[in-house]
């Protein structure tokens, strides 16, 4: 919106969350993007940590993966968490930076996997979105240029 006001995009920063955002199923056998909910989920207003998310997954969660936004989302009788992963986060950025925006911007680093409980180090996400920020793709998640659309 504030590029198409004027503002030039070399001066906006876009936000990347490091939280899931959780609903409610209508019904747990229609889990698809768009599927009808009847709330936000129940615990933590709906909102979902990494960590959080991580622990859905260990426990039984089905990831799915939604290829018209490139992001997971996954799924575990009523519940149905959207997500970023570091794949996702990655390309977020990599779009961000190939489209002439100004940077990234995180919210929140306490969301991210500050204790390493996901298995890949501490903040997974952070460092996924740093590592492509400064082109530095050897040692992140194998995330390409060429998988963006605009």
């Amino acid at each position: 919106m504030w590029a198409v006001l004027g503002m030039p995009k070399s001066k906006i920063m876009v936000g990347i969350p490091t939280y899931g955002l959780s609903w409610m199923l209508e019904n747990p056998l229609k889990w698809a993007v768009g599927c009808s909910a009847t709330g936000r989920g129940k615990h933590g207003g709906g909102y979902v940590t990494f960590p959080g998310v991580c622990a859905l997954l260990k426990d039984g969660a089905q990831r799915e993966y939604d290829d018209e936004s490139k992001v997971p989302y996954l799924h575990k009788e009523k519940l149905w968490v959207s997500y970023d992963d570091q794949a996702s986060v990655a390309l977020k950025t990599l779009w961000i930076l190939s489209n002439g925006y100004g940077g990234t911007m995180t919210f929140s680093l306490n969301a991210d996997d500050w204790e390493g409980k996901c298995g890949n180090g501490t903040f997974p996400l952070q460092r996924a979105i740093a590592q492509y920020a400064t082109g530095n793709y050897t040692r992140a998640v194998g995330v390409r240029a060429d998988r963006l659309s605009a």
